[in-house]
């Protein structure tokens, strides 16, 4: 490995890839209160048969049923199916469900992998998820619902229909729908965060989540710019509570999900035990960061939350009420599928309607910009212009979109954090997008052996992803889990973002996986993996590959200090270097043509040992002529530290 090249590794691997780790975000799963049940009944629980969708609407679906389905592709099926378990196999997730329908009418409706990890319940089509924030539409479009039936107005006040929150009384229906009210998000609120940890049982009302916000000054003056929080569906599912007479869950089902069939899907308000729900779970040493939760906070958690290392079973760790209407939604991907297209065909609210809830704002979301509308966000893309909505729930990530130009809907539902959905997703679309695939290959599986030693001070990696060409400024993102086994504790070392790139020096073809991961080290904000490969040892490789040289696969381990107040790179140190007196192993799906050049895509599996000895390090970096650290020089770019 060249002294360059390996600056220049450590250079880029100091900025954090945060990409789309995550499309929109909701926190919560939850719990309606019998207290508050009651309060919304009183004496005017209104019957199914006086809430459903319009007769036009239902008019405009009926004898759907009786149309002869079309077969899906078998070509495209088998290739998305591999999709699937090479998902699986390269990001480590316990399970995967996808529901896709084409133009024709044709729908592929596919699960795999388990529910749960400890009993090995195979994952079924029927399998329901906590979806998050995929929420928001629901809720959007029973909104809409009784705007079309005369029953609200958008430009409403808040007071009209709730009344305990003078600050927030002027702010109108629209503003909620749209994120344009200014109110802050009770779920980022630090009370919140601790409650949520530390006391969960108390979150069982909407007015005690909204007490976490509801003092707090607004963002912005309402109306004049977007920022998505996640109270304005609180309120939203007050208001249709005032207007309906029903409870959420009630008025959801007989107004929208009982019209279109959706038996699978419902507003989760009971704490107990879902015999279909699969189990989901997360690594908080990875994605505790995104809940708010420092390295301290993660250190309180009790030690009977984690089943091994970091990771969680957070299927029940929270009452249901956790997020009501604004992510409390449970349901499968089918269901989701065939909302989505339903709303963004005009089968549920009238034009006048859809239109309302299609008219978009810039609005930042997890630091990104995203044109939002009313529940619903747009993007255009490499196979066209998309709507619908992205959501996270602790342990769960769901995605439903539709392509109005292609009249393809898209729905997958995922069991882990941290997510790398869109990873899946984007190749699920580029198969989509070839005219006549070529048969699809076998899927790449695991190779258990490989794994199956707990040999401490080792590092693990899978990747799947495009190899990128050298110095590519927006290197597209992989497939990956690579963890360390360092001093008998698991180290993750992915999750913010990863990436393949060939590199050259001087002749010498390279393949360098780079990975960044957050940090619970106190001191160390980010980590970064740096696997380089011999690029000839790659080429035309299928199967174990063979490691003759000291140099054929080299793995680095770095730690990372961010400028508190800019949150740029201020110091990158070496800590790991590899360990030449054990063999390190690799296995590669490759086969012909594989060339392991831009392009291709990588598949492999790998340990490799290091070595985190000072004196050993020290030798390692002389040898290569790289300094142990190096620290911003002020001018944007490094020098050894002083």
């Amino acid at each position: 490995m060249k002294p360059a090249r390996t600056k220049k590794l450590i250079r880029n691997s100091g900025t954090a890839l945060w990409a789309t780790l995550f499309f929109t975000f909701c926190l919560g799963c939850s719990s309606n209160s019998e207290e508050h049940k009651a309060d919304v009944l009183g004496n005017d629980e209104m019957t199914a048969a006086d809430t459903v969708l319009p007769a036009e609407v239902l008019d405009s679906t009926a004898g759907q049923d009786l149309v002869q389905p079309v077969l899906f592709p078998d070509a495209v099926a088998t290739h998305l199916k591999r999709a699937m378990a090479e998902y699986l196999a390269f990001s480590g997730d316990p399970g995967v469900s996808v529901a896709l329908r084409l133009a024709t009418g044709a729908m592929f409706v596919e699960a795999a992998g388990i529910t749960d990890v400890v009993v090995g319940t195979p994952m079924s089509t029927t399998t329901s998820f906590r979806v998050g924030s995929n929420t928001k539409p629901y809720f959007s479009a029973l909104i809409m619902i009784l705007v079309d039936e005369g029953l609200v107005q958008l430009d409403d006040p808040l007071s009209m229909y709730v009344t305990d929150y003078p600050l927030w009384q002027d702010i109108t229906i629209r503003m909620l729908l749209g994120m344009q009210s200014g109110i802050p998000d009770y779920l980022l609120s630090e009370a919140f965060m601790i409650t949520a940890v530390f006391n969960p049982d108390t979150l069982t009302t909407p007015d005690i989540l909204l007490g976490f916000v509801k003092d707090q000054p607004l963002l912005f003056q309402p109306g004049t710019d977007c920022v998505y929080t996640n109270t304005n569906y609180i309120l939203i599912g007050l208001v249709i509570e005032q207007v309906t007479g029903q409870v959420a869950e009630d008025a959801l089902q007989t107004r929208l999900l009982e019209p279109l069939g959706l038996d699978n899907t419902y507003l989760d308000v009971v704490d107990e035990e879902k015999p279909d729900l699969s189990h989901g779970y997360m690594d908080l040493a990875i994605v505790g960061f995104l809940f708010g939760l420092t390295a301290d906070a993660v250190a309180l958690i009790p030690e009977d939350w984690f089943m091994k290392d970091y990771v969680v079973d957070a299927t029940y760790l929270f009452p249901p009420m956790f997020a009501w209407t604004d992510g409390g939604v449970v349901t499968t991907p089918e269901d989701a599928m065939t909302f989505m297209r339903a709303l963004l065909t005009g089968k549920i609210v009238t034009p006048e309607s859809l239109a309302e809830m299609q008219k978009t704002s810039v609005c930042p979301i997890m630091g990104m910009p995203v044109d939002y509308g009313m529940g619903l966000s747009t993007a255009t893309g490499g196979f066209g212009t998309r709507w619908g909505h992205g959501g996270l729930n602790f342990g769960y990530e769901a995605n439903t979109i539709y392509f109005p130009d292609r009249d393809v809907t898209l729905s997958h539902m995922h069991n882990y954090l941290p997510e790398q959905s869109y990873r899946l997703e984007d190749e699920i679309l580029a198969i989509l997008d070839q005219e006549s695939p070529e048969p699809a290959g076998p899927a790449c599986a695991v190779p258990q052996q490989l794994y199956s030693d707990e040999a401490d001070e080792v590092v693990q990696f899978r990747f799947k992803g495009p190899i990128q060409a050298e110095d590519t400024e927006f290197p597209a993102p992989g497939t990956t889990l690579i963890k360390a086994r360092l001093g008998g504790e698991t180290i993750a070392l992915y999750g913010f973002g990863t990436y393949a790139a060939e590199q050259s020096d001087t002749g010498m073809r390279r393949v360098d996986v780079i990975s960044v991961a957050p940090s619970l080290t106190a001191g160390v904000d980010q980590r970064t993996a740096v696997v380089s490969i011999e690029g000839a040892v790659l080429e035309g490789a299928d199967g174990e590959v063979l490691l003759e040289e000291p140099d054929d696969l080299v793995v680095l381990i770095l730690e990372t200090v961010l400028d508190p107040d800019t949150k740029g790179v201020q110091k990158t140190c070496v800590v790991a270097v590899p360990d030449a007196t054990r063999p390190a192993a690799l296995h590669l799906c490759g086969g012909s043509p594989f060339q392991a050049g831009p392009g291709d895509i990588l598949r492999v599996f790998g340990v490799a040992p290091v070595d985190r000895d000072p004196a050993v390090v020290e030798s390692f970096l002389n040898l290569i002529s790289l300094p142990r650290c190096s620290c911003a020089d002020g001018q944007g770019g490094f020098a050894q530290c002083p």
